[in-house]
């Protein structure tokens, strides 16, 4: 019954592969989602890049879009995206796998949240110099692979350790699990 209006986009604008929706500030500005969205690529080969954000519900009926917010990740087509405290500290963090054009790897990088609100105009991603950052994990499989889904399993209070699975659509079946984000 709730409609929220969403940012007016151009013709020219990306088309949206896929979205999250959550609450990425903190305090949650409840009852209200945010959404992290991931573009489709554009160009192609080496040259392609992906985009994904956060739209930060900013009163219950419309969304901030912050250039803070956005992440390009370049040398991709594909981006797959997956929530969950990974540390432990009650605010969202998130992890995203792509398969970087020319290789057989995956790339699965992981951002922190930092609870950011659409107030503060500040980012929702803790920058890198900081605990987020990615790791390359390689396949001896002979054809690259192509990542399709991820998940992450709730953090336990007893780990130390966030686990992430990546499914692999190129291979059949195959899923690989990854232990990520340490506390």
């Amino acid at each position: 019954r709730d409609l929220h209006s969403f940012p007016t986009r151009r013709s020219s604008d990306l088309r949206v592969s896929s979205f999250v929706t959550g609450a990425f500030q903190n305090p949650p500005y409840l009852p209200n989602t945010d959404m992290l969205y991931v573009n489709a690529a554009t160009g192609s080969g080496s040259s392609s890049s992906v985009t994904a954000g956060i739209l930060l519900n900013s009163n219950g009926q419309n969304f901030t879009n912050l250039i803070e917010n956005q992440i390009v990740f370049a040398n991709a087509t594909n981006v797959v995206p997956a929530i969950g405290d990974y540390n432990g500290d009650g605010i969202t963090d998130f992890a995203f796998a792509f398969v970087p054009q020319g290789t057989k790897s995956i790339e699965i990088c992981i951002y922190y949240g930092t609870g950011a609100t659409a107030q503060s105009q500040l980012s929702s991603f803790e920058p890198f110099s900081g605990k987020s950052g990615c790791e390359v994990i390689p396949s001896n499989e002979p054809n690259p692979p192509a990542v399709s889904y991820m998940a992450a399993f709730p953090l336990q209070p007893t780990s130390k350790v966030a686990q992430l699975i990546v499914e692999d659509s190129a291979i059949t079946p195959c899923t690989w699990w990854r232990r990520m984000a340490s506390r």
